[in-house]
């Protein structure tokens, strides 16, 4: 559990918005609003050191259509 909310997958991986953009080859930037995105949706939740995957069917679907 992190902050009292069940969790699908628990990252504690201490990487900044910066080094997910680096292994997303996009900006910093954008990968804020998505994860501000997702957080509001509930698909994720993230603190300094950790991301919490709380709907992982769904951010694998959001994935595939990427694709």
């Amino acid at each position: 559990m992190v902050r009292g909310v069940e969790v699908g997958v628990l990252l504690e991986v201490p990487l900044s918005r910066a080094d997910l953009a680096g292994l997303a080859g996009s900006t910093a930037e954008s990968v804020s609003r998505v994860m501000s995105r997702w957080k509001k949706q509930g698909l994720s939740d993230s603190g300094r050191r950790w991301t919490a995957l709380r709907d992982r069917t769904q951010l694998e679907q959001i994935a595939a259509a990427a694709d």
